[in-house]
């Protein structure tokens, strides 16, 4: 501050200075992509800035005695910022010179070309800039004010003869300049903050991270080394060629960035403005649109897996068993007696007979009646000796082979294997052997909190995801499907999934039959269904959803009468509350000085439900109309009767 008995003079300090510019650098690069952010190349002012409220300035007021037109609204937190003077608060500084007069008192004032350099403008006419912001009262220097302001080195020799002589020196209240243009009058300020309509701004849907400043050539070079994706100033070197009158006259045909184009459903002035509001707090809630906030996406191949009832070597044990079309749960004893009852090449008996007599012995390790073979056994571990895992021994001094009796070690990884007790495990697999029973299952009864249901393994093949009565925990999620509340015996039950909910023993018997083939097709089976069921279920979730929507869009009620109109019904019905809908509100002009009566109307366009004007397509599960039947009916009679001819 330079004291002087005509007024005293704050000038701004080149560390100031050198600190914006770096401050400049530092918050502009990182918004090279984001074009909402930058607002416009950076040699210009950023398109989208907080201005004043219209009316905000009673520009028609007496202006005798006055430094500045007097304020009609005000921002509260804005008046927390500055003081009556136009003293910036909180160790703010502006980013110009300002003076104080001694006849005004502590009231400071900038010059109009010092606020132009400021804020980098782009022109060097004061009247111009006055005439583009009529907010501004402009100030007449008296040749006592232009001599001072040359003694304190504002105004250079030539400038000051000039303002006198041709053009009056004009100047304003820093208060007002820094109500009219914010933030970019104040050095290292951001968005929002640093704004004297910080209420207004974040109803505008600004943030503190949108472009507050207009770069200055001297830095556009450097911000384009540092990031190149930033806009190359005009005349740096190396820039672009000029574009030909050719290009610049297409170049005038494009569309405008924020332009938007095609005809839309655009939201009410009140939903943008309570969006961009909550946007400025951080709450990036999203407006509704149509397909918005209604989930359930078919994922089908995370969400609906083809069930697998069969371990990982289980179809090829079986395939080289040649045991596909042999139940799973044959007693290898009564294969054993119709393999000695079948004689070979007796016919078809014989044949099946064979086969039963080599798959039993294939499963057990004991010779069936087919010399030569060697049979691949199940329940030998992959560590087992090649005498151990052959069936039959040639004794030294004998012609015909010998049953050598042998004990191979189960599958450590067969699901059987793994549930039955380990200490029990080798007094089972003899007791299997003895009595021919290869269906002995490791568990007589499901576990009472069990999810699953081992007892349903047999041999490797896994059915223990399928439901049952028996499982309590598993009854806990199903639903009759006939009638709600007490299950009777009879009930028939079905999981949410859509498989039916089985008893054990019936189960057991129909499971022992299956051969791996059909093993096969259960699996596929059961996919379909499951698909299907979560697929109807899903549709008529999206349906429900659909509907609410469309009761909140045209603005009726969510529950009552409509939820029992059908789709037709329910389209007139909110086709009608759109189409008789009317908003009329009285707002005040101040430019006329009257109320106007605004009037709001609703019209449903192409994107409103049964307004569509695309052919309908039926979906994939929709039936056939019944004159699309009998037309097809008729024609393919005709058909008949010509071939008949």
């Amino acid at each position: 501050m330079t004291p002087h008995p005509l007024g005293t003079v704050r000038r701004v300090s080149p560390e100031t200075l050198r600190l914006h510019r770096l401050f400049v650098i530092k918050h502009t690069v990182p918004l090279a992509n984001q074009r909402e952010l930058l607002q416009g190349p950076l040699d210009a002012a950023p398109a989208k800035a907080v201005r004043p409220p219209a009316g905000a300035f009673d520009t028609r007021a007496d202006t005798a005695g006055l430094l500045e037109y007097p304020l009609t609204q005000r921002d509260p937190v804005g008046e927390r910022k500055v003081s009556v003077y136009g003293q910036l608060l909180y160790g703010a500084h502006f980013l110009f010179t300002t003076f104080s007069l001694a006849r005004h008192g502590m009231t400071l004032f900038v010059l109009v070309p010092d606020l132009m350099r400021a804020l980098h403008c782009g022109t060097a006419d004061p009247n111009a800039f006055l005439q583009r912001h009529p907010q501004l009262l402009p100030l007449t220097a008296t040749p006592e004010d232009t001599q001072f302001l040359r003694d304190m080195e504002l105004l250079g020799p030539a400038e000051g003869e000039g303002a006198v002589g041709e053009t009056p020196l004009q100047y304003v209240t820093a208060r007002s300049a820094y109500v009219v243009f914010g933030a970019a009058t104040v050095a290292s300020a951001h968005r929002v903050a640093d704004d004297y309509w910080e209420t207004l701004a974040k109803q505008q849907g600004m943030s503190p991270h949108h472009r507050v400043y207009t770069v200055p050539h001297e830095l556009l070079q450097l911000l384009h080394t540092l990031q190149p994706a930033l806009c190359r100033p005009a005349g740096a070197a190396g820039a672009a060629e000029p574009p030909s009158p050719e290009e610049e006259k297409e170049g005038s045909a494009e569309t405008p960035e924020f332009a938007t184009q095609g005809p839309g459903d655009e939201p009410s002035s009140e939903a943008r403005a309570e969006y961009l509001a909550a946007f400025a707090r951080g709450e990036h809630v999203a407006q509704p649109m149509p397909g918005q906030g209604l989930s359930d996406p078919l994922e089908l191949a995370a969400q609906f897996r083809v069930p697998k009832y069969h371990s990982k070597n289980s179809f090829l044990q079986a395939t080289q068993a040649h045991a596909l079309d042999l139940p799973i749960g044959l007693d290898p004893a009564l294969l054993a007696a119709q393999a000695t009852s079948a004689t070979p090449g007796s016919g078809i008996d014989g044949t099946v007979g064979s086969m039963a007599s080599f798959a039993s012995a294939v499963r057990n390790n004991t010779p069936g009646g087919v010399s030569g073979a060697t049979p691949y056994s199940d329940a030998v571990d992959s560590d087992a000796t090649t005498a151990a895992a052959s069936p039959v021994a040639m004794p030294q001094g004998q012609g015909q082979p010998q049953p050598q009796a042998h004990t191979s070690r189960p599958m450590s990884r067969m699901l059987s294997n793994l549930l039955m007790d380990s200490g029990a495990s080798a007094t089972a697999a003899t007791n299997a052997t003895t009595n021919g029973n290869a269906a002995a299952s490791p568990m007589d009864t499901p576990h009472p909190y069990a999810k699953n249901n081992p007892v349903l393994n047999i041999n490797g093949w896994k059915f223990e995801t399928l439901p049952l009565r028996e499982n309590p925990v598993q009854m806990q999620t199903v639903v009759p499907r006939e009638k709600e509340g007490e299950i009777a015996d009879d009930t028939p039950l079905y999981t949410m999934r859509g498989l039916p909910v089985y008893r054990m023993a019936p189960l057991l018997h129909r499971l022992r039959r299956l051969t791996p083939n059909q093993i096969r097709e259960l699996e596929y089976s059961h996919d379909a269904l499951v698909l299907n069921t979560g697929v109807q279920r899903a549709r008529a979730l999206r349906e429900h959803r659909w509907r609410r929507y469309w009761q909140y869009k045209a603005g009726v009620a969510l529950a009552g009468e409509n939820d029992a109109l059908s789709e037709k019904a329910l389209q007139r019905a909110l086709l009608r509350a759109v189409t008789q809908y009317r908003d009329v509100r009285e707002v005040y002009n101040a430019e006329t000085n009257c109320d106007e009566v605004h009037t709001t109307k609703r019209v449903a366009n192409a994107n409103m439900w049964g307004c569509a004007n695309v052919a309908a397509l039926p979906p994939p599960y929709a039936p056939v109309p019944p004159e699309v039947v009998a037309k097809q009916l008729r024609e393919q009679r005709a058909r008949e009767r010509r071939g008949s001819r």
